[in-house]
């Protein structure tokens, strides 16, 4: 993350996160979805 961006976080009804959206401040947006390992992925 840098200066100026937001997170916004996405989480289940048990609290689990399933995903991130990051605002890089300049209007565009992008998308990380949590994988069954738990990793994330960049979706857009």
């Amino acid at each position: 993350l840098q200066s100026g961006q937001t997170v916004q976080i996405r989480q289940n009804a048990n609290g689990v996160v399933t995903g991130l959206t990051i605002d890089t401040g300049n209007g565009q947006q992008v998308l990380f979805t949590r994988q069954s390992n738990g990793s994330f992925v960049r979706a857009r």
